[in-house]
């Protein structure tokens, strides 16, 4: 699915954080572990916000397949900072979520995040369940 990252409005779920003095690096602006933590806590929000009423059967066996992340503007001590996430793609086995991270009005990170759904058992890939693929689709970002 193409659309704008950098668009506030794509993105269809929310959480906010703060920029703390502990995630500084030495050049005095957030680390890129900072700015991964910043992006989970927004995939957690998401999770239990819009997810966890399916209940743990539904939420177990998923792997983080790939992370990636494009740094944008350096985010700076003290701030505060929003982060968009929603479904960018919905596959057999696996879902994308893509964030946005902003401060202000402007986009300073963006991320991609690849899950798979693996079988308990096999501890191979197996397909999304009905249930979760319906309620990832109601997440889907708007192009």
């Amino acid at each position: 699915m193409e659309f704008d990252r950098k668009q506030r409005s794509a993105y269809p779920v929310w959480a906010e954080d703060i920029i703390r003095y502990r995630d500084l690096d030495p050049n005095a602006h957030a680390s890129h572990v900072a700015i991964a933590e910043y992006f989970e806590n927004g995939r957690v929000r998401l999770r239990h916000e819009h997810l966890s009423h399916l209940g743990e059967q539904f939420l177990t066996g998923f792997v983080l397949a790939k992370l990636s992340i494009e740094f944008f503007r350096e985010v700076k001590f003290p701030g505060r900072l929003s982060v968009g996430t929603g479904v960018s793609r919905l596959g057999n086995s696996s879902y994308t979520l893509s964030q946005g991270l902003f401060s202000d009005i402007d986009c300073v990170a963006s991320a991609e995040v690849i899950t798979v759904y693996i079988d308990k058992e096999s501890r191979r890939p197996a397909p999304l369940q009905s249930e979760f693929r319906a309620a990832l689709a109601d997440l889907m970002i708007k192009g």
